[in-house]
């Protein structure tokens, strides 16, 4: 029979998919280039959660630009979504 270790194996790390860290920001932006920044100092200390968090707000800042977003001309106003339904009981915020 085999005696058991009486100390934990040496710790091992798991690979780093690289997408998650990727993210092309807008250019001109300020808060891009802050997230940039952010993302960059804590690759380099190899602080994986922030790393990643500022590359997905990257990501995810895009479609806060107005001029990525496509402008609806008055004869595309039947592209818009419809105004949300109220829940049956659910009072209107205009007091009526």
């Amino acid at each position: 029979m085999t005696t058991p270790s009486r100390y934990s194996a040496e710790p091992f790390e798991l690979t780093l998919d690289p997408w998650l860290l990727e993210g092309t920001p807008t250019p001109g932006c300020s808060h891009c280039a802050a997230l940039v920044t952010k993302r960059d100092q804590a690759a380099k200390a190899r602080d994986w959660k922030t790393a990643c968090n500022a590359a997905r707000g990257i990501r995810n800042h895009r479609n806060g630009h107005r001029e990525t977003l496509p402008r609806l001309r008055p004869r595309d106003r039947h592209m818009r979504l419809p105004p949300r339904r109220r829940k049956p009981g659910q009072s209107s915020s205009r007091g009526g």
